[in-house]
Parts: C-alpha cells; sequence; structure tokens
C-alpha cells in the first residue's frame, strides 16, 4: 500500500471516531424532546464538632435517657478542648474556660473553693504558661469560691514579672493573678469602711468596670465583657474571645437548669432574656445552623447558636404564659397548678436547688408587680365584650 492509500485510510478512520463521538456527546446532551438533567453538585456531609461529648462529665457518668449531673465536683476534672485558644474545665462546680496563649493563661471563673487544688494541679500541666487573668462572670460563690487560692497559687516572683508585663496582670501588692469583674460583684464582696465584708481581699476584683462593654486585648485575641443588666444577678457579664469565636455565658446560661434568678442581689426574668438575646445576637452558625460559635454555658455542656435559641424560646414561652395568667388574676398555686413548665420539666426543671416552681415564683413575683396598679391609682379595667 503506497503511502498516499495509507494516509487516506488513516484520515477516513478519524473522521469515523470524530463522527462516532461527537453523536456520542450529542445524545448526553439536552434536546427539545427530553428535560434538562443538572449536574450532580457534592453536598457537605456537615456535623457539628460540638457533640454531646463537650461536657464537663466523664463519658462514662452519660447515661441514656437520664441528665447528667452538671454540678457534682470530680476528681479528676475534665478538661477539654473547644477551639481556638480555648479550653473548659468542668467538674470545679462551674464549667470554667481556660485561654491558652504564649502571654500565659486566663481563666474565666475560678470554680468552687473546694475545687481549687485541682484546679492549680490543671494549671501546672501548662508550665512555663502562668496564670495571668481571672474574670468572674458573676459573684456566685461556685464561679469565684476559688478566687483568691487561685489566683495567688501564682509564685511572688512570677506574680510580679505579671503585674509588670503586657496587660499589667496582678493582684493587690502584686500577690497574684489579677481579676476582672464588673462593678456590683466588687460591691458585694467588699463592704464600707468599719463593715465586715462577705469575702476576703485576696478574692476581691483588682481591676471593675461600670460601663456596658469593657475589651482588652490578650492572648493575641480580642476579648469582649458585655454587661447584662439585671438578669441573673445585677453583675453578670459576658466574656467573648472574638478569634477564637467562644462565648462564655455564666449564669445567665446554666444549661442544666431554668435560669436562676436572684431578685435579692438585682436580678430579674427580663434581664435574662435579655442576655440571651445577646448571647443569640452574638452567635454565628457555621452550617445549617451548627456549629459556628461555641458557647460555654454556667454549668451544663457546650451550646451553639440554635441551642441558645432554644433555651432562649424556652425561657420566654415560660414567661408569657405565667404573665399572661397574672393578667387574669391568676395566684401563685394557680399558676403552678398548671404546669406551665411541663414540656421543659425534664431538661431543666430536676435541678433540687432550683426547681420548676422555684423559677416559676420568681416570674410570678416580678409579674405581679409589673401588673399591680400604680400607688393611689386603680387597675384599668378589661374591655367589655362585644355581644
Amino acid at each position: 500500500m503506497t503511502i498516499g492509500k495509507r494516509v487516506a485510510w488513516s484520515a477516513a478512520i478519524l473522521g469515523l471516531v470524530v463522527v462516532a463521538m461527537g453523536g456520542r456527546t450529542g445524545a448526553q446532551q439536552a434536546t427539545g424532546t427530553g428535560p434538562v438533567v443538572p449536574p450532580q453538585i457534592p453536598q457537605p456531609n456537615f456535623h457539628s464538632a460540638e457533640d454531646t461529648w463537650k461536657t464537663g462529665v466523664k463519658p462514662e457518668d452519660i447515661k441514656a435517657g437520664a441528665i447528667p449531673d452538671f454540678r457534682s465536683l470530680r476528681n479528676p476534672l475534665v478538661v477539654i478542648p473547644i477551639q481556638g485558644n480555648i479550653w473548659m474545665i468542668g467538674g470545679a462546680g462551674a464549667n470554667i474556660a481556660m485561654q491558652i496563649s504564649d502571654e500565659g493563661i486566663m481563666l474565666v471563673n475560678a470554680g468552687s473553693e473546694a475545687a481549687s487544688d485541682r484546679v492549680i494541679g490543671e494549671l501546672g500541666k501548662w508550665t512555663p504558661r502562668r496564670l495571668r487573668w481571672i474574670i468572674d462572670t458573676s459573684g456566685d460563690m461556685d464561679l469565684t469560691g476559688g478566687n483568691e487560692k487561685v489566683a495567688k497559687s501564682i509564685t511572688p516572683v512570677v506574680a510580679a514579672a505579671a503585674n509588670a508585663g503586657p496587660g499589667n496582670a496582678g493582684g493587690f501588692n502584686g500577690a497574684g493573678a489579677g481579676i476582672i469583674a464588673f462593678e456590683n460583684v466588687l460591691n458585694r464582696m467588699s463592704a464600707p469602711t468599719g463593715q465586715t465584708a462577705s469575702r476576703s481581699t485576696d478574692a476581691w476584683p483588682t481591676d471593675t468596670f461600670f460601663t456596658p462593654r469593657k475589651n482588652i486585648y490578650y492572648g493575641g485575641e480580642p476579648i469582649e465583657m458585655h454587661y447584662v443588666p439585671a438578669a441573673h444577678t445585677d453583675g453578670d457579664i459576658l466574656v467573648f474571645f472574638r478569634k477564637s469565636d467562644v462565648l462564655v455565658a455564666g449564669e445567665v446560661l446554666p444549661g442544666d437548669s431554668f435560669p436562676m434568678i436572684d431578685a435579692e442581689k438585682g436580678g430579674s426574668i427580663q434581664g435574662v432574656l435579655d442576655g440571651l438575646n445577646k448571647i443569640v445576637g452574638t452567635a454565628v452558625a457555621q452550617y445549617n445552623m451548627q456549629g459556628g460559635t461555641r458557647i460555654i454555658t454556667g454549668h451544663g455542656r457546650v451550646y451553639n447558636e440554635t441551642d441558645a435559641v432554644e433555651y432562649r424560646d424556652t425561657c420566654t414561652i415560660v414567661r408569657d404564659r405565667v404573665v399572661a395568667m397574672v393578667k387574669k388574676g391568676a395566684t401563685l398555686d394557680q399558676v403552678k397548678a398548671a404546669k406551665v413548665t411541663l414540656e421543659y420539666d425534664a431538661q431543666y426543671g430536676k435541678l433540687p436547688t432550683w426547681t420548676s416552681d422555684m423559677f416559676v415564683e420568681e416570674i410570678y413575683k416580678e409579674a405581679s408587680k409589673a401588673n399591680a396598679p400604680a400607688a393611689g391609682g386603680k387597675k384599668a379595667a378589661a374591655p367589655a365584650k362585644k355581644g
């Protein structure tokens, strides 16, 4: 076969292949006779990283169908990573947030006094990093009972160096880590001259603020402290680590119970709801309302934005039910008998020291005051029914 014939045969075969491929491709393309099939776009199989294991309870203590006991002291403590530079210490009476950085260690709350030695032991595992700051989200003993012992656990030499270093952390006379809190926390721990203070001097906050918000930069990230007026008490704050994207809620969102309202110390249900709205507004979900901002509750498991929304809505629904009955003239016994917390009792009403009835009673007192006629005035008459 001559070279010319070979070229001709090769060209013919190539032409047939091109025609065949073109026809096959055309069959795969949309035509006017059939529906257009969109391409399959892979969907991410997202699963929130916090999960139920992110609690201050040992895995073996979590039983199916039972709410774990988040408040018992544990030995050893349960220490888990949250995200970014933030860890959580559980089993110390209340959840403790711990920021680890090259500048040192910052704690949000110090736990109960009985757990102080264990907390100090955990801090020692991060040597050469030393404790520099403690932030109190309120003045409760299960959050601040360890203030004195934990703050003074660093040696005088380290304390003096910390006091002179970045952030000016340091206790009174450079004798320990600095303690930050809202002004009212210091007011309740201390006392006017000549009177006996409720707490020792070394447990007092060394740095306070009275503004709605205080910002500091520590550990490589901005840290926001937001005051929540008249919530659990009159001294509650939320602490937000912006780079790590972790918010510490304290007693504004306990997580394992209905919010505790200490009216004698300036607490109110409306203040709690305002605080919960602040938490919901600050948190940002990553995907399908999961992941994203992590919320360290006062005692319970780690929350995300969806969890905070559900908790906020729960408290709002109960409040609205009680207020509606108060406006109709119901007594406290009648409100309790109506079981206004029924569908939430299994999750939030099992704490012996703060039952559903206690929560309802505080709301009732607050609603009754708001519904009472002004001094010397008359209560507005209900509108006449149309008939």
